[in-house]
């Protein structure tokens, strides 16, 4: 499940301060109601948002009234809206199946006169770094060294591509250390 982290909380909290009107950072135990914290989590992983970006965008639509009123229910509440609101104000996803199929079908063009393994070796190729690491048959100490690093930076960077990858059955080959 999608980890609500102390940066989660932390961006609640900003919200929560800037509209308080106390003059005061608002840092009230937020912790109370942990099955909200939950949902809103389950939510985050369904629809493969962070969620710092998601609390975010559920305050850039409210008034500073409603926004002094927000709790973490109401980060959610009514779940289609908050959905709706995180897609309003979050740019269009990348479509990771069709960029995965046109990229192999790049790849398979090219490797009708190259091998596989030198054409995702050539750096001088334009595949991201995830699909080399993915598309090798074998991980060779050149792609190791050129761009599993890369690689696993992109993927723990985007919610999506990781969920899209974890789909497919290809994340198992990451095994990504903590960046």
């Amino acid at each position: 499940m999608v980890n609500i982290s102390d940066m989660s909380v932390r961006v609640y909290c900003a919200y929560k301060s800037s509209v308080s009107g106390a003059g005061t950072p608002y840092d009230k135990p937020i912790f109370v109601d942990q099955k909200h914290w939950d949902k809103i989590a389950s939510i985050c992983e369904r629809i493969g948002a962070t969620p710092e970006r998601f609390i975010a965008t559920q305050f850039v639509v409210l008034d500073d009234v409603r926004r002094r009123l927000m709790t973490p229910a109401g980060i959610y509440k009514p779940i289609g809206r908050a959905i709706e609101v995180y897609n309003m104000f979050t740019p269009s996803p990348v479509d990771y199946d069709r960029v995965y199929v046109m990229l192999s079908e790049n790849l398979g063009a090219q490797a009708q006169a190259t091998p596989v393994i030198k054409l995702l070796e050539n750096p001088y190729l334009t595949f991201p770094a995830w699909f080399r690491v993915v598309r090798t048959p074998e991980l060779t100490a050149k792609i190791m060294d050129r761009y599993f690093k890369n690689a696993c930076e992109e993927v723990e960077a985007d919610n999506k591509l990781k969920l899209f990858l974890k789909k497919e059955n290809l994340y198992a080959r990451f095994e990504c250390p903590a960046v």
